[in-house]
């Protein structure tokens, strides 16, 4: 094995088993799945209707997108009825 990848490991290792990143790793797992479950479930999103990796990744961007401003737009809905 490589020395520099021998020592970005051991480094990342570290980083990974301190108090921050154990929180962040424990994290991870709940904020990824349901982002895309919402995408595919209630978009009803099971397919891209383009081909090749440029025209999925703008694809998949506009996804990201229209997800972001409806949570956005939940949660500014969500401050103006408590007020």
């Amino acid at each position: 094995m490589n020395d520099v990848f021998i020592s970005l490991e051991v480094k990342a290792d570290k980083r990974l088993n301190t108090k921050r990143g154990v929180e962040k790793r424990k994290r991870r797992c709940f904020d990824v799945e349901p982002v895309f479950a919402n995408i595919k479930h209630n978009h009803q999103f099971n397919r891209f209707m383009l081909r090749g990796i440029d025209k999925v990744t703008v694809e998949m961007g506009l996804l990201a997108l229209t997800q972001n401003k409806l949570r956005f737009q939940f949660r500014a809905l969500k401050r103006t009825s408590r007020s």
